[in-house]
C-alpha cells in the first residue's frame, strides 16, 4: 500500500474547486491536480488528465521511442503507451529525456507501420521509468 501527501494550495469554485500537488511517500516529484477528479485518479494509481485539448483514453499499446537522452546519447527502448489522443501519448521511458526532445514513436506490431514524430511536452518526476508525454507532430 502506497502512502501518499496531498498539498492543497488554494480553493476556488471553478476547476471542481480544488488546486495542489500529491506527494508518494519515499518517491522523489510531485504530480499536480486541478479537480476532485484528478486527485482520485491519482491516488488510485490510473491514467490521469492534465491540460488536455481531447480526452485520451487509457490503453495499452506496445511501442519502441527512440532519440536522443539526456547526454545525447541516442536510444530506442521498447515501452507500453498508456494513454492517447489525437494530439499524443503518455508512456514510461527509462531514458531520461529533456522536454521539448524530438522523439520517434513505432507503434507495434510492426506489419500495422503506424511511425509518429513526437515532441516530449512532460516529464513527471519520480521514481523510473518516468511517465513522458508527448505531442505528437
Amino acid at each position: 500500500m502506497e502512502d501518499f501527501i496531498v498539498r492543497i494550495y488554494r480553493r476556488k469554485e471553478e476547476n471542481g474547486g480544488l488546486f495542489g500537488v500529491v506527494e508518494e511517500v519515499g518517491v522523489e516529484g510531485r504530480t499536480p491536480f486541478r479537480s476532485m477528479e484528478d486527485l482520485v485518479r491519482i491516488l488510485r494509481g490510473g491514467c490521469f488528465e492534465e491540460r488536455r485539448r481531447a480526452e485520451r483514453i487509457c490503453l495499452a499499446v506496445p511501442a519502441t521511442v527512440e532519440g536522443k537522452d539526456l547526454s545525447g546519447t541516442p536510444f530506442s527502448e521498447d515501452t507500453v503507451i498508456e494513454a492517447m489522443s489525437p494530439q499524443g501519448a503518455g508512456f514510461r521511458l527509462k531514458s531520461r529525456v529533456h522536454e521539448g526532445e524530438e522523439l520517434r514513436l513505432r507503434i507495434l506490431p510492426a506489419w500495422f507501420g503506424l511511425r509518429r514524430k513526437a515532441r516530449v511536452a512532460s516529464v513527471a518526476r519520480g521514481a523510473e521509468p518516468r511517465i513522458v508525454g508527448v505531442v505528437f507532430r
